[in-house]
């Protein structure tokens, strides 16, 4: 890693390295704010956090809008990588070393994936809302999650309104195109919603070895101690393994596990912590179980793990609650439409 922005990296895969100015993120990074509260922040735009709020929503709120919410940040996710291993963009501390590395990230870096998810989710949560109070804390989450990845030196302004813009720009099409595909989803046999779901993942993993046959990183990458890393199938297996369970999940679901979010708080709270156990068991537990070498066994049981992490949130817990008696039953002809 260049002590400083060197001036041997004037390009890198489409674009100039010159219009990715260092010193805005040094800026922002010399603002009195605790970079505890920095990380706070970046951590609603987690994996992690989406982890929690789809089955939060698809549990204790509305079942028809987690499912579009998991699709929504999903899809997003996996173009997202597609579009960060084409550009093959550095990040910030990757190249100068006055930024501090407040965070580690090891795919490349525009479009920022934490501005593009909260642009697209906390607005399409506002939308649904109607309310002023919602736009206006989707808008100030949006701008607070995409200051902190600057904050943190893993991101340069570009990236993260890059990723915003994308986000927005996804959810318009995802706003025009889901409903109707969904009532198409729903009409079909379980065999051709399983073919729909195995296509969805594998046009995902082709598309993104597709973008890496044709990225072309700069000379930076060169430089990297785990240049390998940013271009490991790793990411990008984990979201195919989760779109495939959440869309055989709903399919399943549709079948034997419609029902009401509704309830007192209490049964609502008691469904989110036990549920959450099982996104835990699967998230975490099975990643100590399931072997990581050799590499292509590594990724077919990480493609497993979220595949049973999505199925789990869609048709397993819910099955577990109706079971129990913790949620009512909904009879309805179009469950996808309203679970």
């Amino acid at each position: 890693m260049a002590d400083t922005q060197c001036s041997h990296f004037t390009s890198c895969g489409f674009f100039d390295m010159n219009l990715f100015a260092i010193e805005p993120v040094i800026a922002v990074q010399s603002l009195p704010v605790p970079a505890a509260l920095w990380k706070l922040i970046t951590f609603l735009g987690n994996e992690e956090f989406f982890l929690l709020l789809m089955p939060l929503v698809y549990w204790c709120i509305n079942a028809r809008l987690g499912l579009r919410l998991g699709l929504l940040v999903l899809l997003g996710d996996a173009f997202n990588l597609i579009f960060k291993v084409l550009l093959a963009l550095p990040r910030p501390y990757w190249i100068d070393a006055r930024v501090r590395p407040l965070a580690i990230d090891t795919t490349f870096g525009l479009p920022s994936s934490h501005a593009q998810n909260a642009a697209a989710a906390w607005t399409f949560l506002a939308a649904r809302s109607r309310k002023a109070r919602a736009w206006m804390a989707a808008l100030v989450l949006v701008i607070a999650i995409s200051l902190s990845r600057v904050a943190l030196g893993v991101h340069f302004p570009q990236d993260v309104l890059g990723g915003a813009v994308i986000g927005l720009l996804f959810l318009l099409l995802f706003s025009r195109l889901e409903p109707s595909g969904t009532a198409w989803f729903t009409r079909q046999s379980l065999v051709v919603q399983a073919a729909v779901s195995s296509a969805l993942a594998a046009a995902v993993l082709l598309l993104w070895w597709l973008a890496k046959q044709m990225s072309t990183p700069g000379a930076y990458f060169a430089s990297l101690p785990d240049a390998a890393v940013a271009q490991s199938w790793v990411p990008i297996v984990s979201r195919a393994g989760a779109l495939w369970g959440l869309g055989c999940g709903a399919a399943l679901a549709q079948r034997g596990a419609r029902f009401e979010a509704d309830g007192t708080f209490a049964a609502r709270l008691l469904r989110f912590v036990v549920g959450s156990i099982g996104v835990a068991i699967c998230w975490k537990g099975l990643a100590m179980l399931f072997p990581r070498e050799p590499e292509m066994l590594g990724l077919l049981f990480r493609f497993v793990r979220y595949a049973l992490l999505t199925l789990w949130v869609t048709v397993g817990a819910p099955l577990l609650f109706l079971r129990l008696g913790w949620v009512r039953r909904r009879e309805n002809s179009e469950p996808l439409r309203a679970l």
